[in-house]
């Protein structure tokens, strides 16, 4: 099972990002596959050499193009040349570069998608991972053994966190973020159904205790100043204000939960649901969709921790509001770690969710079918040859969101 461990650190508050004392224990990340086999895949082999040279290849020529903001140069030559020289000093992060490559490449090779980074923008040679030669099964296996001998790693570094290796500290936390949505089933049971939001929310304590420490020429300064501005996150994004067609969501004298709600648990929705309506307009707004996947990703990270409790509990207004999340991330198209399974995830919530609450439901349903329908027309193409571009099976984005993004009040019938 999925558990969080404590390492004896100060801990930081992910709604304001300040040091408190008040705590002394910051929760790290636990290995996130049971009984995982290594073999002979950590051995001293030409195999693993050939193996590993063949991810950090497909790393700097396939994964680092569907990150955020790669189209800054900064940002661009931090994944493609920083980040490789702190992996030569820190195993931890080299891991998790090879953890994160073995995932895309399987996930690329198993579903024979050529279209999950953005070609037309940088003119980046294809490189036809399709012809890897490497055994889905052998980066299936690869990825669980990296990951989890990363994060053993890094917690090993945490307990000796230094402005040495915060940086590298850092990295690792955003590239573990990264696969969090898309963890393959465990090998003897599968992991909790809420473990993505559990990470990345332990992932964010990790990340804001190593920035103060970061040097102002830390590579990783790129990725914190980078687009789109996370500056004034709590007092721009995760407010009430920009919940617009969700605010039925947040009508808690109308829709109650049992047990009755309490004060943190209102600010937290208020707070998310205010975080989902932002993403939405910004959707709307056609920004890039590496802006809009940034955003989806410092979801998890930055939610309010009560909020991430209520999850986990099983709260139907915030199952409700993890189906709208994943209904976004059906929208980014470019998001591979995410993007196939949302459809999956709502409707696994849409099961979960009681009758009361089924009204909610019905629209990121509504976008889950519109979301598999372009999967099932793009296996078709790719059954007739070369793949159109992935955009051409969106409909019109305001075709995709019906909901009008002009009116704050929405009743639970009008948002049906």
């Amino acid at each position: 099972m999925f558990q969080q461990e404590t390492i004896p650190v100060p801990s930081i508050d992910t709604m304001s990002g300040d040091i408190r004392a008040k705590s002394p224990s910051v929760s790290s990340v636990a290995t996130p596959y049971d009984n995982v086999e290594e073999g002979d895949l950590l051995s001293e082999t030409r195999e693993r050499r050939l193996l590993e040279t063949k991810l950090l290849h497909h790393f700097v020529t396939e994964v680092i193009y569907t990150f955020p903001a790669v189209e800054e140069p900064k940002v661009k030559h931090t994944w493609m040349v920083d980040v490789f020289e702190l992996g030569l000093r820190f195993d931890f992060l080299h891991n998790t570069i090879l953890a994160i490559s073995a995932l895309h490449l399987a996930a690329m090779t198993d579903s024979g998608d050529t279209d999950v980074r953005f070609r037309d923008s940088y003119q980046q040679p294809d490189t036809s991972f399709r012809t890897s030669g490497v055994p889905v099964n052998t980066l299936c296996k690869a990825h669980r053994v990296y990951l989890n001998l990363a994060i053993r790693q890094q917690r090993a570094a945490l307990a000796n966190i230094n402005p040495d290796n915060a940086c590298a500290i850092c990295f690792c936390g955003s590239l573990i973020a990264m696969q969090s949505f898309r963890l393959l089933p465990d090998s003897t049971q599968q992991l909790d159904d809420y473990h993505w939001i559990r990470l990345l929310h332990s992932l964010s304590g990790i990340i804001n205790l190593a920035r103060p420490m970061l040097a102002d020429d830390a590579p990783y300064n790129n990725i914190i100043h980078s687009k789109p501005d996370f500056s004034r996150a709590f007092t721009h994004i995760f407010h009430e204000k920009n919940a617009g067609p969700f605010h039925p969501i947040l009508d808690f004298p109308g829709h109650p939960e049992d047990p009755d709600q309490d004060d943190e648990s209102i600010r937290s929705y208020n707070a998310v649901v205010g975080a989902i309506g932002y993403i939405y307009e910004r959707i709307l707004e056609q920004e890039p969709d590496s802006w809009n996947g940034r955003r989806l990703v410092s979801f998890g990270m930055m939610s309010p921790s009560r909020f991430v409790q209520n999850v986990a509990e099983s709260r139907p207004r915030a199952l409700v509001i993890i189906a709208h999340f994943f209904a976004m991330n059906t929208m980014i198209k470019h998001f591979w770690c995410s993007h196939e399974s949302a459809v999956r995830e709502i409707k696994r919530l849409a099961m979960l969710v009681p009758r009361e609450w089924q009204w909610a439901m019905v629209w990121p349903l509504k976008m889950a079918q519109k979301c598999e329908a372009g999967f099932q027309q793009r296996q078709r193409e790719l059954s007739h040859g070369p793949p159109q571009s992935f955009s051409m099976m969106i409909p019109d984005i305001r075709e995709r969101f019906p909901l009008s993004s002009q009116s704050d009040e929405m009743s639970a019938e009008r948002y049906t």
